[in-house]
């Protein structure tokens, strides 16, 4: 599927997964994105995408938790350069289930490339709350980084993390392009839009 600059793929050998990419944005993609469940106090396992439909204005794809869940996504094409998901969760049997925490995308830099441009410095990030909001660096500079040699780069230890409620804006100055992620409702549920990252700008976690 394709809006504007945006392309939407369904690919991830078996899996069907979603990856985003961009259009004049070097270095821009979100690779291998797909639900997450934790029910019952534990993570559910994400069973492979099936591909109901596809077509130049409509994605329907289906994931499947276990037995029991099923998570289904409309994808369509919103305004110039958007895509809009509506996700619908369903319970396939009679059996109560506790639903802890939806994830309705999810990244791992483990599945696939998360990158918001070429230069993670050149790279800045909105967050926001009911009652404050900021825009901070994606990358550290070099001479703000740990010197003394005794972390690793890129571990668990110097991992940095960083949540926005409703909606979240990545900014690349170099490419002046800019994803704006965010829900259209907060009934019922608080959205928040997570990322993990590093000092030098390598994304763990979106």
């Amino acid at each position: 599927m394709k809006n504007g600059h945006l392309n939407l793929s369904v690919f991830d050998g078996d899996r069907n997964r979603l990856t985003l990419t961009c259009d004049n944005w070097l270095g821009f993609q979100l690779q291998s994105l797909e639900p997450e469940l934790i029910t019952d106090g534990s993570v559910a396992t994400t069973g492979a995408g099936k591909l109901i439909e596809q077509s130049a204005e409509r994605l329907l794809l289906e994931f499947q938790f276990g037995s029991r869940l099923q998570m289904r996504f409309e994808i369509q094409k919103w305004r110039k350069n958007g895509i809009a998901i509506q996700p619908t969760l369903a319970n396939l049997n009679a059996t109560d289930v506790v639903l802890n925490e939806v994830t309705i995308l999810g990244g791992d830099c483990e599945r696939g490339a998360l990158c918001f441009g070429e230069d993670a410095l050149a790279v800045r990030l909105m967050e926001q709350g009911n009652y404050w909001g900021r825009i901070r660096p994606l990358a550290k500079q070099q001479d703000m980084q740990d010197t003394t040699g005794t972390i690793e780069p890129n571990t668990a230890s110097d991992q940095v993390t960083g949540a926005s409620d409703l909606v979240w804006v990545a900014y690349d100055r170099l490419r002046q392009m800019a994803l704006v992620t965010g829900f259209t409702t907060s009934e019922r549920w608080l959205g928040k839009i997570e990322l993990a990252t590093h000092p030098s700008g390598a994304v763990d976690r979106w």
